[in-house]
């Protein structure tokens, strides 16, 4: 199975020099792709149709945001018991204002993959003005979506920290600082490299 893992990264993600040579140590250890695109949050954002040639290149791909820590290299990300069959995310654990946490998803490549990137592209103008763009999206729209989207348990590749909300736990896959200030979430991130299992 051909695997990448995806991350945007920016002069406004001072975090990535935390994360990048984390997520590079994975990624040589489990034989994937690392690709990583430094651009604004914004072009980032209007890129959601450069993963249909992605999605032609390789099984399986993991967009992970900057601010992710994979806190279990010895896990492999097809191994997720819970992925589905197409578009894979987690819940965030928040509450119902946030049911999705788009900073860690699976696309597996298959038609039906490719048929909702179309449609978050297709969909920008409804998506771009929210406050959580993509993300608050699929929240509005995961009924509709279920045959295409599968929403995992909030731990599953995914566990997040906000303010006083903290989802991971020692031994979990993936710690995700999100929302924090940026001094915050690199002293989190730095402060989470001590529980990375190898």
């Amino acid at each position: 199975m051909k695997v990448a893992v995806y991350t945007t990264a920016s002069s406004g993600t001072p975090w990535a020099e935390i994360t990048l040579p984390n997520r590079l140590e994975y990624c040589v250890r489990h034989d994937y792709t690392l690709m990583v695109q430094c651009e604004p949050y914004r072009k980032a954002l209007d890129g959601f149709d450069r993963l249909h040639a992605l999605l032609d290149q390789f099984d399986l791909l993991w967009t992970l945001d900057a601010d992710c820590l994979i806190t279990d290299l010895t896990r492999r990300i097809e191994d997720v018991p819970e992925l589905g069959p197409h578009v894979s995310i987690c819940e965030e654990g928040l509450g119902p204002h946030a049911l999705v946490n788009g900073g860690s998803m699976v696309w597996r490549s298959t038609a039906l993959t490719h048929d909702l990137v179309t449609e978050i592209v297709d969909s920008q103008p409804e998506w771009i003005s929210l406050e959580w763009n993509v993300q608050q999206w699929l929240m509005r729209h995961h009924e509709r979506l279920a045959d295409r989207l599968t929403i995992c348990h909030k731990r599953a590749f995914n566990g997040i920290e906000h303010g006083q909300t903290k989802v991971w736990q020692p031994g979990d896959y993936v710690y995700h600082p999100c929302g924090a200030p940026a001094d915050i979430r690199c002293r989190l991130l730095r402060d989470h490299l001590q529980h990375v299992v190898r």
